[in-house]
């Protein structure tokens, strides 16, 4: 099977090192078999003028023998406690290889899975492939320019149907969480929110960032501070 992977780098071999943390599935290298998932992901680089690129690989069948393979078949119960279990950074069952649905519009509708609560989601989402080790994944054609150069540029303004009253929720709990991270004001760092890049991408639908996690976006937002 052949799948994708967008960075703003050439990745001629699975990186799990550099991953971020409060993903779906933890800490990881992520690929998908759909190559408009990655170049519509590509935007939230070349909306700033920087490069983007096309990383793509063949995956051979999940070892069982050597690797602890998770496949989550259905968006149920057990796959959205996992995904909110990870994005809250609480333990979780460790596996080397995780394939499933990633939460998109439907799922962020239906419940914010980036806070605790007792209510249960369902929707479908993107099949993802979640990676901690770099075994199963083999380079095919690394480093191919995905945006602009790539026709598929004209197809990716995507719609963002995220529901308004939960948008703003979740913007108060990212300003919330900038604010304890870095011992500042709420109104400090509701300006630090709006002013940013991060924000810029979420309102304009960029790349589902609106999907993920509260302490992902923040920590977003609290880089580019660090880099001005």
């Amino acid at each position: 099977m052949i799948v994708f992977h967008t960075s703003n780098t050439p990745v001629p071999q699975p990186d799990v090192l550099h991953s971020r943390k409060y993903l779906d599935f933890g800490q990881g290298f992520y690929v998908t078999p759909t190559k408009m998932q990655a170049v519509n992901y590509a935007q939230r680089f070349t909306k700033w003028g920087e490069d983007a690129f096309l990383n793509s690989y063949e995956m051979a069948a999940p070892d069982t023998a050597r690797f602890r393979c998770k496949r989550f078949e259905r968006y149920d119960e057990e796959w959205l406690d996992y995904i909110s279990a990870c994005r809250l950074g609480l333990p979780v069952e460790p596996f080397d290889i995780i394939e499933g649905g990633i939460a998109d519009d439907k799922v962020y509708n239906h419940r914010p899975l980036f806070c605790p609560s007792d209510s249960k989601g369902r929707g479908p989402a993107p099949l993802d492939c979640h990676s901690s080790q770099p075994a199963s994944l083999f380079p095919l054609s690394a480093g191919h320019r995905c945006l602009p150069d790539l026709p598929e540029n004209r197809k990716t303004e995507i719609a963002m149907e995220a529901n308004e009253t939960l948008l703003q929720m979740k913007y108060a709990r990212i300003i919330e969480q900038i604010a304890a991270d870095l011992g500042i004001s709420n109104v400090d760092a509701m300006d630090l929110f709006y002013n940013s890049r991060t924000f810029q991408l979420i309102s304009q639908g960029i790349a589902d960032l609106h999907c993920r996690s509260d302490r992902y976006l923040a920590e977003e937002v609290e880089r580019e501070n660090v880099s001005l």
